[in-house]
C-alpha cells in the first residue's frame, strides 16, 4: 500500500521540467535574448539585476530593507565573486534562497522569453505521472504531485466522478510530493465542500505600498472573489489590485466521506492553500510531516545576461489561520512522510 518511494522517483523527472522551467517539448533552441553575450558571465551584474527586479516587483519592498535580506544579498555577491561557470552560479544562488528570508525566489537559465513561457504555462499538460487514482477496497487514494497542468485539472475531475460512481467510504489525498502550482487546487477542494468556502486572500504590492496593516474584514468583504483559470490573468490582477480574495465554490459531484490528506516537508505553496481550505470542512485528518510553509505567488521575469528570475509578487493569508508563509501546516497525526499512507 505504501507507494511513496516509487511515486517520488517518477515525479522527480516531471518536476524537473516544471520547476526549472526547462520545457523541452515547446523548444528547439535556447533563447539568448537581446543581451550582449559578454554580460552572461558578469555574475555581480546579474546579482544587481536580481535585486532590481525584487525592488520593483516584490509583494512588500519593506522586507527588502531587513537584515535578513541584506545577508542574502551579500551571500549572492559572494557567490558571484567565486562562481566560475553559469551553472555553478545558478546553483549557488538557488542554494542561498532555499533558506532565504522569504520563499519563491529562483534563478534559471532562460529557455524561452517570459511571454512565451506564460502562454505555455496556461496550456501545458504534465502527464499521467502527476496525478493517479487507485483503490484499496472501498478507499479511494488520489496522488496529486502538482497543481499545474490542464490535464491535472481534468484528471482530478475524472477521479471524483469515478469515486462518486463506486462504493466508497473514505478518500486519501496524497500531497507528499506536491510543491504547488496553480488551479488544480480548485477541483481538488470544490468536490469536497457543500457550501462556498472563503479560504483567504492575497495581498500585493498595491496594498503594502499604501498600508502598514493587513486588510480588515470590511476590506475583504467589499471585494468580489477572483474567478478565472488563466495564470496570465491572475498575475495581471496581482499587478493591478491590492487584494485578491480566494473562494471555493462547490462542484458536483459532492463527495461527503471522511478525507485523509498525506503531507510532507515538500508539500508547499498552492497545495498548502488547498489543505488549509479543506481544514475548514470538519471531516479532514492530516497525516505526515509539517508542510514547507512556503505560500506565496511567484512570477518569472527575464533579467540581464540570459537569465530568468522567479520572485514572489503576492503574500497569502488564510481566513482562519493567518499567514501561511513561514507557518507550516501541522498534521493531526505526525509521522514520517514515508509511513503516512500506512
Amino acid at each position: 500500500m505504501n507507494n511513496y518511494g516509487a511515486i517520488n522517483r517518477v515525479w522527480v523527472l516531471v518536476r524537473a521540467l516544471i520547476i526549472q522551467g526547462i520545457f523541452l517539448l515547446s523548444l528547439n533552441h535556447t533563447y539568448a535574448g537581446d543581451n550582449d553575450a559578454s554580460q552572461v558571465n558578469d555574475f555581480t551584474a546579474v546579482v544587481k539585476s536580481i535585486d532590481a527586479k525584487l525592488q520593483q516587483h516584490h509583494y512588500n519592498p519593506v522586507e527588502l530593507r531587513s537584515e535578513a535580506y541584506q545577508q542574502a544579498y551579500n551571500a549572492m555577491l559572494d557567490a558571484a565573486s567565486t562562481a566560475t561557470t553559469k551553472e555553478a552560479f545558478i546553483a549557488a544562488i538557488n542554494a542561498i534562497w532555499q533558506h532565504g528570508p522569504f520563499s519563491h525566489v529562483q534563478l534559471n537559465s532562460m529557455q524561452q522569453p517570459v511571454e512565451q513561457l506564460i502562454t505555455f504555462l496556461d496550456s501545458m499538460s504534465v502527464g499521467e505521472q502527476a496525478s493517479q487514482l487507485v483503490w484499496d477496497n472501498d478507499v479511494a487514494i488520489m496522488t496529486i504531485n502538482t497543481m499545474m497542468g490542464q490535464d491535472t485539472i481534468e484528471r482530478i475531475e475524472g477521479f471524483y466522478k469515478e469515486i462518486s460512481q463506486q462504493d466508497h467510504k473514505a478518500i486519501i489525498i496524497d500531497l507528499r510530493n506536491n510543491e504547488g502550482g496553480a488551479f488544480a487546487t480548485r477541483p481538488l477542494v470544490s468536490h469536497l465542500i457543500k457550501e462556498p468556502v472563503d479560504a483567504g486572500y492575497f495581498t500585493t504590492q498595491q496594498w503594502t505600498k499604501n498600508n502598514n496593516n493587513l486588510p480588515t474584514s470590511t476590506d475583504i468583504a467589499a471585494i468580489a472573489p477572483w474567478d478565472g483559470w488563466s495564470i496570465r490573468a491572475f498575475w495581471q490582477t496581482i499587478e493591478q489590485q491590492p487584494i485578491i480574495k480566494v473562494r471555493f465554490e462547490p462542484i458536483s459531484p459532492i463527495i461527503e466521506v471522511p478525507v485523509y490528506i498525506l503531507i510532507s516537508n515538500k508539500t508547499a505553496s498552492a497545495s498548502e492553500l488547498a489543505i488549509d481550505a479543506l481544514r475548514s470542512i470538519g471531516r479532514v485528518t492530516i497525516i505526515g510531516e509539517p508542510t514547507a510553509g512556503k505560500m506565496l505567488s511567484q512570477k518569472p521575469y527575464d533579467i540581464l545576461g540570459g537569465y530568468q528570475l522567479y520572485l514572489p509578487i503576492a503574500d497569502y493569508y488564510s481566513g482562519k489561520n493567518g499567514r501561511l508563509e513561514s507557518n507550516p501546516i501541522i498534521p493531526n497525526i505526525q509521522v514520517h512522510a514515508g509511513d503516512a499512507l500506512t
